[in-house]
């Protein structure tokens, strides 16, 4: 078994220890690196994620985001936070993601969300009475 080996998919010559063994290759190698499959893997379950959960495809979701122009619909900030739970690999390489906003009872998707907006809405039961009594409370002590 060689010593390096080129990844598929970053084409980085990295060492054999970067690799899946895998008898089913001539190297005894997969062909993407441990890292690369992994950013794979999670890329195909997020996809899934949202085709399932929202009944959104990627492009959909793609398209959303650049209308959005990448930040969230009410703060109007990028997503800094990874809420996600994969390994550090994958958290380096993919930027953290918005999350899609969905109206409970119609389950109608409404836009994206940075974390701590779709949480403050969550937490508030989307009631908009709710909402509007915290911003007159918030401004009575500003």
């Amino acid at each position: 078994m060689s010593t390096h080996k080129v990844c598929s998919t970053c084409q980085e010559d990295k060492p054999a220890e970067d690799y899946t063994k895998d008898t089913r290759y001539k190297s005894g190698l997969r062909s993407q690196c441990k890292r690369c499959r992994i950013v794979a893997q999670w890329e195909t379950r997020w996809t899934w994620h949202i085709k399932y959960t929202y009944g959104m495809s990627r492009k959909e979701y793609d398209d959303m985001y650049e209308s959005q122009q990448g930040r969230c619909a009410i703060c109007k900030m990028p997503e800094t936070r990874f809420t996600g739970r994969v390994q550090l690999e994958v958290i380096q390489t993919v930027s953290p993601r918005l999350v899609v906003d969905h109206d409970h009872e119609t389950g109608a998707n409404r836009g994206l969300l940075c974390h701590k907006c779709n949480v403050g809405m969550g937490q508030l039961g989307d009631d908009i009475d709710r909402l509007q009594a915290a911003i007159e409370y918030l401004r009575k002590y500003k």
